[in-house]
């Protein structure tokens, strides 16, 4: 934590348009991505942004289901580690609230902008009554650059980028008894598509200036931050952690669908380099 004074000297140097990284008021910082980090899963990835670095693993498995369509859950954890002196129960509720976030962002939960899942779920039915129930875990490696949620989506979207189903064909159907499922592992498929899913900027709004993508200490300093899910060029997720001018929301949302266009091009990037 920082003190009141540190505060007002970072909220100063907002003003003033000098930032203690050296970055301009919408300048994103660079992150690195690495991807297949995680040889049991159908898909994973590490990204770091400073000294945050979150992992993302996509597992599955064959399950029955009344409806015809595949199902998607998000479990969140952070490493004892990267919260030190943080007592469990608090821990416990951290990783809820990062989980209800990334559930909102991805359309699993429904908000005020979109209810629509991001999900394609009916692409993950199988048929006869079986369907593929995919397990999203992110892990919360550090904690100390900020942006935790943004990391999260960005190790998403990387994991789905090399994430993978095998071909699985379900005979001896008869009136849903006897239903046997055959598992081909030399054919895969992949039908999440990572282009459909959305990036998450945070912006820091400090003596009535905001700020991209704030650092950790930015964001302590901030009055208020505001979260932005950009999909395909469009907001679907806002979360703002005080009340904002009505003013400042047209200004957010066009610097996050700006901001969102450069992460977009920093990830593709990194993912075919």
């Amino acid at each position: 934590m920082i003190g009141v004074e540190e505060k007002v000297d970072i909220r100063d140097g907002i003003a003033c348009g000098i930032r203690s990284d050296g970055r301009s008021r919408k300048q994103l910082r660079e992150f690195t991505v690495e991807t297949g980090v995680s040889p049991h899963s159908c898909g994973s990835s590490i990204v770091k942004l400073e000294e945050t670095s979150v992992m993302a693993t996509l597992s599955y498995e064959i399950v029955e289901c009344e409806e015809e369509k595949g199902a998607f859950e998000i479990h969140v954890d952070s490493s004892t580690t990267c919260m030190p002196g943080v007592q469990a129960d608090a821990r416990l509720q951290y990783n809820a609230g990062v989980g209800q976030q990334m559930s909102r962002l991805l359309g699993l939960t429904p908000t005020v902008i979109g209810a629509k899942s991001l999900i394609p779920l009916k692409e993950l039915f199988i048929g006869e009554g079986q369907c593929f129930s995919v397990k999203l875990d992110i892990q919360v490696l550090s904690v100390g650059g900020g942006a935790v949620e943004g990391c999260a989506a960005l190790a998403t979207r990387a994991a789905v980028a090399n994430f993978t189903l095998p071909h699985v064909n379900v005979v001896g159907a008869t009136g849903g008894e006897g239903v046997s499922i055959e598992v081909d592992p030399s054919k895969t498929m992949n039908p999440l598509d990572g282009a459909t899913l959305p990036l998450l900027l945070t912006f820091g709004v400090a003596s009535s200036y905001v700020v991209s993508d704030p650092s950790a200490v930015e964001e302590q300093a901030s009055t208020s931050s505001v979260h932005v899910g950009v999909v395909e060029g469009d907001v679907c997720f806002l979360k703002s952690s005080q009340c904002i001018a009505a003013s400042d929301l047209p200004t957010i949302m066009h610097d996050a669908i700006v901001a969102a266009s450069e992460w977009e091009r920093q990830l593709q990037e990194k993912l075919s380099s």
